[in-house]
Order: C-alpha cells, then sequence, then structure tokens
C-alpha cells in the first residue's frame, strides 16, 4: 500500500511540474509578444516623426489623444492601459507598466521642447493628453534647414 501512495504522490509531482512548465513557456510567451506590440508602437511614433522630418516645408502634426481614441493611428490606451512615450534627441521609448521599449532611430536629431517652451533633455508624453511634431524654416550656413521639434499638447 505504501508503494502504490507513493507511485501515485510522484506520478501527481511529475504531472504538476510538466503543467508549471507548460503555462510558464506560454506566459514567457506572452510577455515577448506584448514587447514585440510596444516595439512596433515606439516604431510607429518615429515613423511619424521621420514624415514630419522629410517634408521639405514647415509643417506640423499634432497626436491629440484627449478627445479621440486613436490619433494618426497611435492608440490613446495599450492593453486597455495608457501607456508613456519618452521622446529623446535620438529616439522614442514607449513605457507600460514599468517595461521601456525603445522605437528605431529618428532620421535626424530631434529638438525637445517642455511644457514651458525650454529645450529638455527628455519629454514625457502620457498616452492620454498628445504631442506637437512641428518643423519650421531656419537659414544655416549650407542653406535652408527644416528642424523638427516635439512638444506636449497644451
Amino acid at each position: 500500500m505504501l508503494e502504490w501512495t507513493v507511485s501515485k504522490v510522484a506520478t501527481t509531482l511529475v504531472v504538476l511540474t510538466i503543467a508549471l512548465s507548460v503555462l510558464g513557456l506560454f506566459g514567457m510567451e506572452a510577455a515577448s509578444m506584448r514587447t514585440m506590440e510596444l516595439g512596433r508602437l515606439a516604431d510607429a511614433v518615429a515613423d511619424l516623426v521621420g514624415d514630419v522630418d522629410t517634408l521639405p516645408c514647415e509643417a506640423s502634426c499634432t497626436v491629440d489623444w484627449t478627445c479621440a481614441t486613436e490619433s494618426f493611428g497611435l492608440p490613446r490606451a495599450f492593453h486597455g492601459d495608457a501607456y508613456t512615450v519618452e521622446f529623446t534627441a535620438e529616439r522614442p521609448y514607449v513605457v507600460w507598466r514599468g517595461e521601456r521599449v525603445a522605437g528605431h532611430p529618428f532620421t535626424s536629431r530631434l529638438g525637445l521642447v517642455g511644457g514651458d517652451g525650454a529645450p529638455v533633455p527628455l519629454l514625457e508624453v502620457a498616452s492620454t493628453t498628445g504631442f506637437v511634431v512641428s518643423s519650421t524654416s531656419e537659414w544655416q550656413p549650407w542653406g535652408l534647414d527644416h528642424p523638427v521639434q516635439v512638444r506636449p499638447l497644451g
């Protein structure tokens, strides 16, 4: 009787170990897929800034999440929760539930302007508000330039 009980307990432990391993594998796969989705979202932000940057004129693009659930294809929420877009001069980052994922680099350096109009090294924009991407014309020694700036909406 003792041998039978020991064999059943051992079999149960093996089955539980296998089941937990499979569940852990699916959990890791889901986390990997969410990270890939965040990367695509960050790339979409970089593409939007790049589109304004490649225009040969002054341009402005306003991403406004205050009155819409989507603006220029960028959603206000990711899996039901708000996220943050962090802009650096080189690339955007999307932050969601503590996970920070980088987008591809901008085609040229970006000027970041805070809410008070002063230059900042890092600009954080919540997905519940929005941001403005704009290019202006400036004469440089080599000719006409169109630097691109990002500032928070409002």
